[in-house]
Protein backbone atom coordinates (compact mmCIF):
# COMPACT_ATOMS: atom_id res chain seq x y z
CA UNK A 1 0.00 0.00 0.00
CA UNK A 2 1.30 3.45 -0.54
CA UNK A 3 0.90 6.46 1.34
CA UNK A 4 1.60 9.82 -0.24
CA UNK A 5 4.22 8.38 -2.82
CA UNK A 6 5.91 6.15 -0.26
CA UNK A 7 5.57 2.29 0.73
CA UNK A 8 4.14 1.57 3.20
CA UNK A 9 4.95 -2.14 3.58
CA UNK A 10 8.60 -1.31 2.94
CA UNK A 11 8.61 1.58 5.47
CA UNK A 12 7.36 -0.60 8.33
CA UNK A 13 9.95 -3.61 7.68
CA UNK A 14 12.81 -1.05 8.00
CA UNK A 15 14.18 -1.43 11.52
CA UNK A 16 12.55 1.66 13.08
CA UNK A 17 10.10 2.28 10.61
CA UNK A 18 7.09 3.82 11.12
CA UNK A 19 3.99 5.89 9.44
CA UNK A 20 4.64 8.67 11.65
CA UNK A 21 8.14 9.22 10.40
CA UNK A 22 6.97 9.95 6.73
CA UNK A 23 6.84 13.26 5.72
CA UNK A 24 3.88 15.06 5.01
CA UNK A 25 2.60 14.97 1.68
CA UNK A 26 0.37 18.10 -0.27
CA UNK A 27 -3.17 18.15 -0.06
CA UNK A 28 -4.82 16.64 -2.79
CA UNK A 29 -8.54 17.10 -2.67
CA UNK A 30 -10.68 14.26 -4.06
CA UNK A 31 -12.27 15.01 -7.35
CA UNK A 32 -15.81 13.90 -8.30
CA UNK A 33 -19.15 15.52 -7.68
CA UNK A 34 -19.86 17.99 -4.70
CA UNK A 35 -21.72 16.75 -1.83
CA UNK A 36 -23.91 19.40 -0.61
CA UNK A 37 -26.90 18.69 1.15
CA UNK A 38 -29.86 20.70 1.55
CA UNK A 39 -30.17 22.30 5.46
CA UNK A 40 -32.95 20.30 6.28
CA UNK A 41 -31.63 16.91 5.22
CA UNK A 42 -28.45 17.70 7.34
CA UNK A 43 -30.99 18.68 10.56
CA UNK A 44 -31.92 15.39 10.25
CA UNK A 45 -29.01 13.61 10.07
CA UNK A 46 -28.07 11.56 13.70
CA UNK A 47 -24.59 12.44 15.15
CA UNK A 48 -22.77 9.66 13.16
CA UNK A 49 -24.21 10.47 10.08
CA UNK A 50 -23.77 14.45 10.63
CA UNK A 51 -19.69 13.65 11.59
CA UNK A 52 -19.59 11.26 8.70
CA UNK A 53 -20.66 14.07 6.07
CA UNK A 54 -18.53 16.92 8.00
CA UNK A 55 -15.09 14.62 7.67
CA UNK A 56 -16.05 13.22 4.04
CA UNK A 57 -16.60 16.91 3.07
CA UNK A 58 -13.57 18.25 4.70
CA UNK A 59 -11.44 15.62 2.90
CA UNK A 60 -12.84 16.39 -0.74
CA UNK A 61 -12.35 19.98 -0.13
CA UNK A 62 -9.55 20.56 2.09
CA UNK A 63 -11.45 22.61 3.78
CA UNK A 64 -12.62 21.77 7.76
CA UNK A 65 -13.69 24.39 10.61
CA UNK A 66 -12.17 24.42 13.70
CA UNK A 67 -15.16 23.39 15.26
CA UNK A 68 -15.33 20.07 13.23
CA UNK A 69 -11.59 19.37 14.08
CA UNK A 70 -12.12 18.95 17.20
CA UNK A 71 -14.34 16.08 17.42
Amino acid sequence: MRLGGVDYEETRKRPGGSVHRLSPVKFRPVSGPELDLPDNIIADLSSDKLLLYQLTRAVRTGNISAKEACK
